[in-house]
């Protein structure tokens, strides 16, 4: 994964490893100093105390977490499209009905026309369904 953390040391106008305070809204510093390395956002409470990792932030910009967005989930009269059998996207009108439902349970629902398009060329939705057949045969064997 890529590490961003030189680029935004430039960003915020500071060197690698150059301790800072954060100047808060109400003009006063944080008492802890901070410094940006390239494993990410540190910080120390006391000139003496040893520097520790802040959380996720950092994890974000070094690349060591990723930002995991929920899936879309429609609203009554959003558009969104799903692959039928010969692989070609249809866009539909949500409304709550049965096949909505199915759609959305399957992970064959999305937002737009070309997400449909790129989850059927890369295999992804086949792979997905594949699962959850795969996942409801073993929970109903015997």
């Amino acid at each position: 994964m890529a590490n961003y953390m030189q680029q935004v040391a430039q960003m915020l106008g500071v060197k690698m490893e150059e301790p800072f305070r954060i100047k808060m809204f109400n003009g006063r510093s944080t008492p802890p100093l901070y410094k940006l390395t390239e494993h990410g956002l540190m910080f120390k409470e006391a000139d003496d105390d040893d520097w520790e990792e802040s959380t996720f932030l950092g994890g974000l910009l070094t690349g060591t977490y990723e930002i995991a967005l929920p899936p879309w989930k429609p609203k009554n009269g959003d558009m969104y499209y799903y692959v039928v059998d010969d692989n070609s996207v249809w866009g539909i009108g949500w409304t709550g009905s049965l096949i909505d439902l199915v759609f959305f349970s399957a992970g064959n629902c999305y937002h737009t026309k070309q997400e449909a398009e790129e989850a059927t060329e890369s295999g992804e939705l086949m792979a997905k369904l594949k699962k959850y057949y795969d996942e409801y045969e073993k929970r109903n064997e015997g």
